[in-house]
């Protein structure tokens, strides 16, 4: 639930989580995770999910393009993306391959998951927008209007609502 001034002890018992189940079930995904993560080998992470993403985040784009009447042409997102997403499964494959095989040297493995780990930073842009330097993610971020909901491409997403023609 969202928060506001009247939360209480007593509106969590009664209403927004009777018995604190949520708090149980956050601890048990969570734990879950940690355990998965500490536990493998080769960190678990699935790239080819969020190439799906993109994909789906393109599409979103040239609707909201289309709903305030701005042309964008977003080929060279979608072929990117494309890149994302065959490179993403060749990686994928090919891990999974070796991982079987049993054919990645111990020595070889903090590397590889550190660079998998930190792939994600590589989707910071620190050249962003002024008015949201404090959040650089250029694939997923915050919108204002969304609340908790994230905004995927919130550059061009904010670009797009300002109609801001240059910025698109």
């Amino acid at each position: 639930t969202y928060h506001s001034n009247y939360d209480s002890r007593a509106y969590a018992e009664r209403i927004a989580d009777p018995g604190f189940a949520q708090g149980v079930t956050m601890a048990q995904v969570l734990g879950t995770m940690a355990l998965r993560m500490s536990e493998a080998d080769v960190l678990p992470f699935r790239f080819s999910h969020y190439a799906t993403k993109l994909n789906e985040a393109v599409t979103a784009a040239e609707g909201w393009a289309r709903d305030v009447g701005v042309a964008v042409d977003v080929a060279a997102l979608r072929s990117r993306a494309e890149v994302v997403g065959k490179a993403a499964l060749a990686l994928e494959a090919a891990l999974d391959r070796r991982l079987a095989a049993g054919d990645i040297a111990r020595e070889t493995l903090p590397a590889l998951n550190d660079r998998l780990a930190r792939m994600e930073q590589q989707l910071a842009d620190d050249d962003g927008a002024p008015e949201s330097k404090w959040y650089r993610h250029v694939f997923y971020g915050w919108n204002i209007y969304s609340m908790y909901d994230g905004q995927p491409f919130p550059g061009l997403g904010q670009a797009l609502r300002l109609k801001d023609e240059a910025r698109v």
